[in-house]
């Protein structure tokens, strides 16, 4: 998959993909509507507040403490790291992206937030990000392993990252399965397998047990994401037809959206 990184660099980099109407608030990600009244529209307040829903739901989920250091890979604008600060209070957040354009717009963001003291953010790729070993207890990535390269090597630079007792979570989109995933190119033409090359969850779950992790959680949610996401595409009226990929290939049984949480034994 090496067509990928020259793809994101470009998208995430110089295009700021941030910047697209389909997302705000400095997220890029499709949201977690659950709980969201929007019958009569959907305001740019609710497209931000499901945004942090998602990542609050991530935070429940893997149990963040004031004693944890958390990294998310994958920080993008920094705006999920800056909201784990916020409203978790862990001893140190470290979110780390390979582009040098996102550090430096995570960078500008903290430096505009109040309680962003224990917020560092740094560059570097998902399987080979730099850090020492064994220096972190909790690890999310939010709506971007689906850029990585490599789960395999994704999954065991978490490990040699992780204490042990540490835990490892990984929330975005994954295809069901072998065979849904040649479905999907065929029956969902939109869909850019280049920048986004999906793979069958249950490759995730394969690749965290060969390193060594235990399953703790597999949560689907795709029907809090894709419907509430498509609502918002069609009311932005972008005429981009990849806004919409991603609920048909939901409604075709093709995909769904996953968290997945993982422990690295004691």
């Amino acid at each position: 998959m090496e067509s990928v990184k020259p793809l994101v660099e470009t998208v995430y980099g110089s295009q700021d993909l941030a910047r697209h109407p389909f997302f705000l608030g400095n997220f890029i990600n499709f949201g977690y509507w659950q709980g969201l009244d929007f019958e009569d529209g959907i305001t740019s307040e609710h497209r931000i507040e499901a945004s942090k829903a998602l990542y609050e739901h991530v935070f429940n989920k893997i149990g963040i403490t004031h004693s944890d250091t958390v990294l998310e890979i994958g920080s993008g604008h920094g705006a999920g790291s800056l909201l784990l600060a916020q409203t978790r209070n862990p001893r140190e957040v470290l979110g780390l992206d390979f582009l040098q354009e996102q550090i430096d717009r995570a960078n500008k963001l903290a430096a505009e937030t109040l309680s962003a003291a224990n917020v560092r953010f740094v560059q570097g790729s998902a399987d080979a990000t730099g850090l020492p070993s064994e220096s972190c207890t909790k690890i999310i990535s939010v709506e971007a392993a689906q850029h990585f390269p490599s789960i395999a090597d994704f999954v065991k630079e978490a490990w040699r990252l992780l204490v042990p007792g540490g835990k490892l979570a990984v929330c975005t989109f994954f295809a069901e399965s072998e065979e849904a995933l040649e479905l999907l190119q065929r029956h969902v033409p939109g869909l850019d397998m280049n920048l986004n090359p999906i793979t069958p969850i249950q490759n995730l779950a394969d690749e965290a047990r060969k390193a060594g992790f235990r399953p703790v959680l597999t949560e689907r949610i795709g029907k809090h994401v894709f419907e509430g996401f498509d609502n918002w595409v069609d009311q932005t009226a972008v005429q981009e037809s990849w806004g919409h990929v991603w609920y048909r290939g939901y409604k075709l049984a093709l995909i769904d959206y996953f968290t997945e949480v993982f422990q690295k034994p004691v």
